[in-house]
């Protein structure tokens, strides 16, 4: 069996949910199981993150992004002639060098699945896969508003020209049905046993609760929505009992400004992108999952694994992994009151029910383990083999 990925994206330079998801799944993959090809564009922005199995195939799409020279030009509206150079000539490689017989993995419909239907002149068949993990359409309409219908047309398409459809949450799932389409549960992962010993001789702070947040410095990943929180606390004098720890890439620099205006230096401290997030694990007392979008969270999936305890937004993105009160605190999502009172909870309350969320959350985490969803992937792409 051979397997394409599709990925608009410089993997391996680049860490993302979609990138970390490949790069895991792949490196589980015997080369007595299947022969993995990797096709994503070519940049010299960002050193190599994920080290790659010599045994793996990547197949590098030189765009406009590749370089310095050329990147500036895809900014706004220009970025979609990026994304057709990208379909174009990944469509041109799939002919060349893809058979009938091979699985074509879209890492994402609109974008990435073009190619592959590009690659067998519109014909549906089944070895097309189509991987879900957000809400596609709606997050391109948000950067191209001009254009948005056309996105969920074409969301659409992919759908419609998919032989299988994999949707990695619950809420991707029902998106897709409900536009009348039969999908099924591709489920993100995590290395279980990596994190699962991250709080083993876990040194807390003798005077302040620390929170972790492992995510891109966004506005979608709730930050502005902390910072809020963080200015109430600091109004109940609760300013020396808390720190936050933001781990994550992304320009902190406006945030780290807004912080300190708001009196929250000594409150919030950004990290940047760091190998050793698992470490913070040790030291955290609760982490913050407050991202909106869809799809399974891997950031909360490694929390769990980690036997931390969550204060999450009440979203599908996380009811489908964790339930108020038992496993995780959820908050009205947005509402940075709402979150506000939760980490007063976790600041003032009780350690053994913070522990008791955290042993909950992390039998839930085991059965997400990267051995298990790579079985589910192999099995899926057996089954659309024509």
């Amino acid at each position: 069996m051979r397997i394409f990925f599709i990925l608009a994206s410089p993997f391996p330079n680049y860490t993302g949910g979609r990138e970390t998801w490949l790069y895991n799944v792949t490196r589980r993959i015997d080369a007595s199981q299947a022969e993995i090809h990797i096709m994503v564009t070519e940049s010299d922005e960002q050193p190599c993150a994920f080290k790659l199995d010599e045994r793996l195939s990547l197949v590098k799409i030189r765009t406009l992004t590749a370089t310095k020279w050329t990147r500036w030009l895809c900014r706004s509206y220009f970025r979609l002639l990026d994304y057709a150079i990208f379909v174009a000539k990944a469509a041109s490689y799939l002919k060349k060098n893809s058979t009938p017989e091979d699985i074509i993995f879209a890492m994402g419909p609109i974008i990435e699945i073009m190619p592959a239907i590009l690659s067998v002149k519109g014909k549906r068949t089944a070895n097309l896969v189509c991987s879900v993990r957000t809400l596609h359409a709606e997050t391109l309409a948000r950067t191209f508003p001009i254009i948005k219908n056309i996105f969920f047309k074409l969301e659409e398409y992919s759908f419609k020209m998919s032989g299988k459809i994999l949707c990695n949450g619950q809420d991707t799932l029902k998106y897709v049905r409900e536009m009348g389409f039969q999908a099924e549960f591709m489920p993100n992962g995590v290395d279980f046993m990596k994190f699962a010993g991250a709080r083993d001789g876990k040194l807390n702070d003798a005077v302040r609760k620390r929170f972790l947040v492992a995510a891109t410095i966004q506005k979608v990943k709730g930050i502005d929505e902390l910072l809020m929180a963080c200015e109430r606390l600091n109004a109940k004098n609760l300013a020396e009992k808390y720190l936050v720890d933001w781990v994550g890439k992304g320009d902190s620099a406006s945030y780290a400004s807004k912080a300190r205006e708001r009196g929250l230096a000594r409150n919030i401290v950004f990290h940047g992108v760091l190998s050793n997030t698992r470490d913070f694990y040790r030291y955290a007392d609760c982490a913050l999952n407050l991202s909106g979008g869809g799809g399974m969270s891997m950031a909360l999936l490694e929390s769990m694994a980690a036997g931390c305890a969550t204060i999450a937004w009440d979203s599908p993105v996380y009811r489908q992994l964790v339930v108020n009160g038992e496993s995780a605190i959820l908050v009205k999502e947005n509402s940075w009151e709402e979150l506000a009172n939760a980490m007063e909870r976790v600041i003032t309350g009780n350690p053994d029910a913070l522990a008791s969320l955290g042993e909950k959350a992390q039998e839930t985490a085991r059965t997400y383990d990267w051995q298990n969803v790579t079985r589910i992937l192999l099995e899926y792409c057996r089954s659309a083999i024509p």
